[in-house]
């Protein structure tokens, strides 16, 4: 029973199987699209924890497998949308990139030594009352402490996908360097009238570099709801454990 396991940041616990789950905890994740099913059943790295909750990131095969020769998951066209270098790799498991490998503590292997991977963009805050034991192991496995630590930088990192006014400021001015150049360049090749390419300088001045700011804005909100069914202010354990108080 979950109950029983004194569990702490770093162990691989189990993700119970949503039809187990109590109509409040069903109804707060898989209700409100914040847990996907597919989630459930899967192991799960703890990776912050609260006296009733727990931050956990999901380790999943990818269905890889012998059928496959163990493709890992950023070769699989149903993957290709994801981010390839936040995918992470526990020993025995296809590394992607120079992130080392993700170790366990005695030196023991997760039960699918060769498709075992972590990305770092899923993480959930769950009650304890969801998670249980891995059973397909002897006792508790736990990640290693200086591999927890990088993974948690990891997802820092991963988490940080807002440019900063400066980036803004760049995209912005390179939008109006382009526009005033192209004007220029379709009034002298094409010897338009004066009247033509000042509406033509006009317009590319003002119409092109609006573009660039809704196509950007689009971009980080496309990304922001897309991301793990994580909103950026919750993007902090703080915040995220917040919701839960």
């Amino acid at each position: 029973m979950s109950h029983k396991v004194q569990w702490v940041e770093g162990h691989i616990a189990f993700l119970k199987t949503w039809e187990s789950f109590s109509s409040a905890d069903y109804d707060h994740l898989i209700g409100t699209g914040y847990l996907p099913q597919k989630a459930c059943q899967h192991p799960v790295i703890i990776l912050k924890r609260t006296a009733t909750h727990v931050l956990v990131t999901t380790v999943s095969a990818y269905s890889s497998g012998e059928h496959d020769n163990f493709c890992p998951p950023w070769r699989q066209q149903y993957h290709q949308g994801k981010t390839k270098t936040d995918f992470r790799s526990f020993l025995g498991s296809e590394r992607c990139g120079v992130r080392p490998f993700l170790y366990l503590e005695d030196g023991r292997v997760m039960p699918k030594v060769r498709s075992s991977w972590v990305y770092a963009q899923n993480a959930y805050v769950v009650p304890l009352a969801v998670i249980g034991r891995l059973d397909k192991v002897p006792g508790l496995l736990k990640v290693r402490s200086d591999s927890l630590a990088d993974l948690l930088q990891h997802f820092s990192e991963s988490w940080q996908c807002f440019p900063n006014l400066l980036s803004l400021f760049l995209s912005l001015f390179l939008s109006l360097f382009l526009s005033l150049f192209l004007s220029l360049f379709l009034s002298l090749v094409f010897f338009l009238p004066l009247v033509s390419a000042v509406a033509l300088f006009l317009f590319l001045v003002l119409f092109l570099p609006l573009v660039s700011v809704v196509a950007l804005f689009l971009s980080l909100l496309f990304s922001n709801l897309t991301s793990a069914y994580v909103p950026p202010h919750h993007r902090t354990w703080a915040s995220v454990a917040a919701i839960w108080a």
